[in-house]
């Protein structure tokens, strides 16, 4: 009997090894999609309409508010806690929650839709933040975070784009728009760097960085971030973080390690002379042949969204790419009336802006020849100059793309770009690409006020 009981007792257990070394297909992952209602308030209109809650009597909402914003700063490093700062193109704000390693969920470049009906507004330092009506410190709790943010695609952390920063006294013309948002500041030094450290064993640390003007920003760190024993960068450099103010003081709060740049040479000044992109389309790498040319109206792969607007007012131009994997581009047919019209870009916090793109005719049969100024310019409805650009078939120029400049464009928050090609003066076909829009800064002022870009892109 006991023979028979080792031999069943070794087949169950030869079993047990054979399914424990069974390869099991991994589970399918599912991008979250967010499929409740749109989008209807930004967090620059929330704060307005909130701006009297306060951390003793916070307010409830209670109307159907939806944000959509970009996760910018959660706990990663641990020195964010039980928080996560999210911000779309008109501010940022804070959001409690009552739970640790929340940064496994919601990543650096998470785009979420906030449902805002039932959460509450209170303030912290005469800040406002987002929290949970009647919890502790308003710390939303887990199930209902979840509940009210969303998830919507993949992260991606190129949809942020700090805001460059040359001069820390700046940072004051743009309060409402900068508070808890992602900055980089430029040309910064430690003043105990190469001696303290980031945090001391308890508490928080407070560590002061200076400009190459002597303005002066703390950066506050907590004892639990990662970093925290970490000796100060000595010289020169960068350091990326989130802006926050306490009682109207600025403060610097540094996501993970990788947001000290690289500091080097005592009193180095930043480099010169490198332009500053404010605006950049490309209109991706997508493959578009006969039969899938999309609309302006019906293209969503453009590289700058919201509040960025496209629109061809002629319905005639569309999206195409020519082979040899070059990308895509607009194409303006021949004999038509047709536009592309950029509308949303901010360019204000600059003394100087350039303009350039990319133009191609189509010369495709022998003898053909136009001007590529055929294709004129608005800027906020004024015609701006473009210069006589002469190609032809006979000099190899079918398809060839061609760059123009034009300076000095306005300085204003909403810039409204027209690109049109008319019927008359088009009349072998135009292609469109690369569009950018830049600020020099040795002709624009060696960055003397913060760069505020949209901050959300592609």
């Amino acid at each position: 009997m006991k023979t028979l009981q080792r031999i069943l007792y070794l087949f169950l257990l030869t079993l047990a090894i054979v399914a424990c070394e069974r390869d099991y297909d991994m589970p399918p992952l599912n991008e979250p999609k967010y499929e409740g209602a749109d989008a209807n308030i930004t967090i620059a209109a929330l704060k307005k309409d909130y701006a009297a809650a306060t951390q003793d009597n916070p307010i409830t909402i209670e109307e159907e508010l939806v944000v959509k914003a970009i996760v910018s700063a959660n706990d990663e490093s641990g020195n964010i806690f039980k928080q996560i700062f999210v911000q779309d193109s008109t501010g940022g704000i804070p959001i409690s929650v009552d739970q640790n390693s929340v940064y496994t969920t919601y990543r650096v470049g998470q785009e979420v839709f906030v449902d805002l009906k039932g959460m509450c507004v209170s303030a912290y330092g005469g800040q406002l933040q987002l929290g949970y009506p009647g919890a502790y410190l308003y710390r939303t709790p887990w199930e209902d975070f979840v509940a009210h943010v969303f998830l919507n695609g993949w992260p991606d952390e190129t949809k942020l784009v700090p805001v460059q920063a040359n001069d820390i006294s700046k940072l004051n013309e743009h309060v409402e728009r900068l508070t808890y948002t992602l900055v980089q500041l430029n040309g910064v030094s430690f003043t105990n760097g190469g001696k303290g450290t980031f945090a001391p064993t308890t508490g928080y640390g407070t560590q002061v960085l200076k400009d190459a003007q002597g303005n002066a920003i703390d950066v506050r760190t907590s004892n639990y971030a990662d970093f925290a024993s970490d000796k100060l960068p000595e010289g020169t450099g960068t350091i990326t973080g989130i802006l926050g103010r306490f009682n109207d003081s600025w403060q610097l709060t540094v996501r993970t390690r990788d947001d000290i740049g690289s500091f080097e040479g005592e009193g180095q000044q930043p480099p010169v002379g490198e332009e500053t992109v404010i605006f950049m389309e490309t209109f991706g790498e997508g493959y578009y042949p006969s039969g899938n040319r999309p609309k302006i109206a019906d293209f969503t792969d453009f590289d700058m969204k919201s509040p960025i607007t496209y629109s061809d007012a002629s319905g005639n131009a569309d999206i195409r790419s020519m082979s040899g994997g070059n990308g895509a581009h607009v194409w303006f047919p021949a004999n038509k009336d047709a536009y592309l019209t950029i509308s949303g870009i901010n360019t204000t916090g600059h003394q100087r802006i350039v303009l350039s793109y990319e133009v191609a005719a189509n010369l495709y049969s022998a003898g053909e020849a136009m001007d590529l100024n055929a294709m004129t310019v608005k800027c906020n409805g004024t015609a701006l100059d473009v210069p006589s650009i002469p190609v032809s078939n006979a000099n190899g120029d079918n398809g060839k793309f061609y760059s123009i400049e034009i300076d000095n464009l306005p300085i204003a928050e909403n810039v409204t770009i027209e690109f049109f090609a008319s019927a008359g003066q088009n009349t072998l076909g135009l292609r469109l690409d690369n569009i950018k829009l830049t600020a020099d800064p040795q002709e624009g002022g060696g960055g003397d006020g913060p760069i505020v870009p949209d901050p959300l892109k592609k």
